[in-house]
């Protein structure tokens, strides 16, 4: 594995402190600082704390019927390309192509234009590919002449041979090409087969119940003052990261933009008290514990309820999937594939499911902020 940073260094020891946040890499005491998180009275004894709430998923177990065929784990895999040099006696494969040899010919066969029981030799050399393994992992299949001659499966799979010579490509080369692809496909499959995935349900949970009037927080680079007498920032002064520091500015330089649109504007710094879990399922229902939860209510009474991250710019390609989930969220929002379950609590008249929109943010970092401020306009003003 290759890392490559205009400032190595400075990458390195941002990836190990990541590694420590999720508990990788055990912490140095030396990196840790204590910081107290107070909520504003202000906050104390507004209808948001007392009845309010945010929604958040659960992390649920995948279900396999919604897997079709080899592509859901896989990915492309239907065209397949080998370069072969046949110039000598001796055969020679090439992966990719290799620009010292000219490749005057070409020739293709298609698994399902294959006869059946040339493709069975392959399958037979691979014990994974068994009907009743199969089975686990494909819900739908019926039987192994499915597997072979369906496009959900191997049926639509290419190979295109580019040679230095005519020549007759030899079952026996085919069912050793067959054997390289399904060797490939396995590999993929175990490490993408996941079990669990975040569910497209949120539920409500109360701001008061995950937000104490003060807690006490062992932080890691929390050396930048977040400091807002402001109420839409319901937490007293206190230290944090300085992408985070830069966030709430940023909050702050719109605030009046947001208030002609919203009635009420609050930013909660979320520290270990809401999470959600990925809908990718590749990332088997991971936890993210988006930074910041931004609640406006629009002058309809409807609340929006925003994720956002602060991230240095180092760390984009590291958490990239958290970047894909909170796009997620937003798409499936607009898609009207979230769904919110019903409060169910006579205590909490202030909420309607059909007025409550769930949206993500992309990563906020300073040095990228006009990229962003387009984003954020786009989705909130």
């Amino acid at each position: 594995m290759y890392f490559h940073s205009i400032n190595q260094s400075d990458y390195i020891n941002a990836i190990t402190k990541e590694l420590r946040r999720i508990g990788l890499l055990d912490e140095k005491d030396e990196d840790i600082q204590t910081i107290t998180l107070k909520v504003k009275e202000s906050f104390l004894n507004h209808e948001l704390y007392k009845n309010g709430v945010v929604y958040v998923n659960r992390k649920i177990e995948q279900n396999s019927n919604e897997i079709e065929g080899i592509e859901d784990y896989v990915g492309s895999y239907k065209s397949q390309k080998r370069y072969i040099d046949n110039q000598s006696h001796e055969l020679v494969v090439y992966a990719d192509e290799v620009r010292e040899v000219t490749f005057k010919n070409s020739q293709q066969f298609v698994i399902k234009e294959l006869h059946a029981d040339l493709v069975r030799v392959a399958i037979n050399q691979v014990p994974f590919f068994y009907f009743a393994n199969l089975k686990k992992y494909f819900t739908y299949l019926k039987s192994i002449s499915e597997f072979i001659e369906s496009s959900y499966y191997l049926g639509d799979v290419t190979f295109t041979l580019h040679t230095t010579q005519a020549f007759e490509v030899s079952d026996e080369l085919k069912v050793q090409y067959i054997i390289e692809l399904l060797g490939e496909i396995e590999k993929k499959i175990l490490r993408n087969a996941k079990k669990y995935v975040g569910s497209c349900e949120f539920h409500p949970v109360r701001i008061s119940q995950k937000i104490p009037a003060q807690k006490r927080l062992k932080l890691k680079e929390s050396d930048s003052p977040i400091h807002r007498v402001e109420d839409w920032y319901i937490f007293e002064p206190h230290n944090g990261t300085i992408e985070e520091m830069h966030f709430v500015e940023f909050i702050k330089a719109n605030m009046s933009e947001l208030q002609k649109c919203y009635s009420d504007v609050k930013l909660i710094r979320n520290e270990k008290a809401f999470d959600i879990f990925s809908f990718d399922k590749a990332q088997d229902g991971a936890k993210f514990e988006p930074d910041f939860i931004l609640l406006l209510k629009d002058n309809n009474g409807c609340y929006h309820q925003i994720f956002c991250e602060p991230k240095g710019e180092q760390l984009f390609e590291f958490d990239s999937w958290k970047n894909e989930f909170l796009s997620d969220i937003t798409q499936c929002t607009k898609d009207k594939k979230l769904s919110l379950a019903d409060i169910n609590d006579k205590a909490l008249p202030m909420y309607e499911n059909s007025c409550y929109k769930i949206l993500g943010l992309p990563f906020y970092n300073n040095a990228l902020e006009s990229d962003f401020k387009v984003e954020f306009e786009a989705l909130v003003l």
